[in-house]
């Protein structure tokens, strides 16, 4: 059975894209290049929680918890 949860991807999408930034600045100073990878994280995991909320299967948006289905 196939999911189409794409909350990993948002995810990995997130981190490339801070150290895709974070490269740009590695020669000025190490702590930018890590802080672009922590903001890349933290907007993924942001932008999976916005993708596993809306992808509720009876969009009450109240997580699934209403229809009582795993």
């Amino acid at each position: 059975m196939k999911s189409n949860d794409k909350s990993s991807w948002a995810v990995a999408g997130g981190l490339l894209c801070g150290l895709g930034v974070g490269l740009f600045y590695l020669k000025v100073n190490v702590f930018i290049f890590v802080g672009c990878m922590l903001l890349g994280l933290g907007l993924g995991l942001f932008l999976a929680a916005l993708l596993s909320r809306s992808s509720c299967c009876c969009k009450c948006g109240q997580g699934c918890t209403c229809c009582k289905q795993d």
